[in-house]
């Protein structure tokens, strides 16, 4: 779709009064379509696809984090909750037969899991997959992305959500500049075959898409049934697949997530609702617009392998100013599920 074609959508829509204020929206976007099963070519800068093995230059080692924190803070966690729950039942009589014991099983049974995790020490990320700048570049145009170069994307295996601090190095994105030589990589032996994504040709087209939260005239306009409809329209260009894309807007599953990504980047939980009634927040928050979508990766188990969580979606983000400078390094990635 090129813009000439979603203004004149907007302003045939019944929000045709708001058509002026919603074009300043309007925001290019790359959707990824995803195709069959990938050739084993050569490495290459130029080529984008899902799932397989990564290409690596040299020198560059498969991405691990190293959760140690995270789940040195998981256990201290779940043996507070076990040592709440045997105070509180210790003297109280059993409404069902052997209750006790199976509830303090289950505490022993994730105590036991979780440190057996943190014996496994850095743990290797799944590989999702890596996109051609140049691809993408002549397709769409993103403002202020680099026009040259690869991304690689990588996110943990067991699907951190991405709402605790202690998260960071849950995912990684590797650029490789121009004309960098690649080279094929092999699995590391620490991921789980369930990690291991079959390979997938993509294919790129050009949307302009609205934000699903807009509020105009003092007024929540993305509340109003035609406002959905006409976003999604905009956002699915008549292809009624998995929305994988680059840039633009992300279609959320659960809210609005640049305020999460600027709270939670400072080092504020965002697991529940105390993080956002932190004192820190008015601060922070002139930050917020700072953060962009990098990508946006829906489940897809029939081409892909991809569930994430009950059918949701994982966003990759980063700051506008790091985008520009070709600066990958500090991502956030969120995982949103109904």
């Amino acid at each position: 779709m090129q813009r000439e074609e979603a203004i004149e959508m907007i302003r045939s829509s019944p929000l045709a009064d708001y058509s002026a204020k919603l074009v300043d929206y309007l925001s290019p976007s790359v959707r990824i379509i995803v195709g069959d099963e990938a050739e084993n070519e050569t490495c290459s800068s130029i080529s984008s696809y899902f799932g397989g093995q990564p290409c690596f230059p040299e020198n560059i080692t498969w991405p691990e984090w190293d959760k140690s924190d995270y789940l040195q803070a998981e256990i201290a966690s779940i043996q507070k909750r076990f040592d709440a729950y045997t105070a509180r039942t210790r003297d109280l009589p059993e409404t069902i037969p052997g209750i006790h014991e199976r509830r303090s099983t289950g505490f022993r049974n994730s105590l036991a899991k979780k440190r057996e995790e943190l014996a496994l020490g850095p743990i290797p990320l799944a590989f999702l997959g890596q996109l051609s700048l140049r691809e993408i570049s002549t397709v769409a145009p993103l403002h202020g992305w680099p026009k040259e170069g690869v991304l690689a994307f990588f996110y943990d295996a067991d699907q951190i959500w991405g709402f605790d601090p202690l998260h960071r190095g849950h995912c990684c994105i590797l650029f490789y500049p121009k004309d960098v030589p690649l080279s094929p990589s092999e699995f590391p032996k620490a991921l789980p075959n369930n990690a291991r994504y079959p390979k997938r040709s993509l294919q790129f087209t050009c949307e302009w898409i609205l934000p699903t939260f807009i509020e105009l005239n003092d007024g929540q306009l993305w509340k109003t049934d035609e406002y959905r409809d006409l976003v999604e329209r905009l956002n699915s260009s008549g292809i009624r697949e998995a929305v994988h894309r680059v840039g633009g807007y992300p279609q959320e599953v659960q809210g609005d997530m640049g305020l999460e990504c600027q709270l939670v980047t400072n080092g504020i939980y965002c697991g529940n609702p105390t993080g956002y009634q932190d004192p820190r927040r008015a601060e922070l928050e002139k930050g917020v617009s700072d953060w962009q979508l990098v990508t946006q990766f829906d489940s897809d188990e029939a081409r892909l392998g991809w569930m994430w969580g009950d059918a949701g979606r994982v966003y990759f983000w980063a700051r506008r100013q790091d985008i520009e400078a070709a600066n990958f390094r500090n991502p956030w990635a969120i995982l949103q599920c109904g």
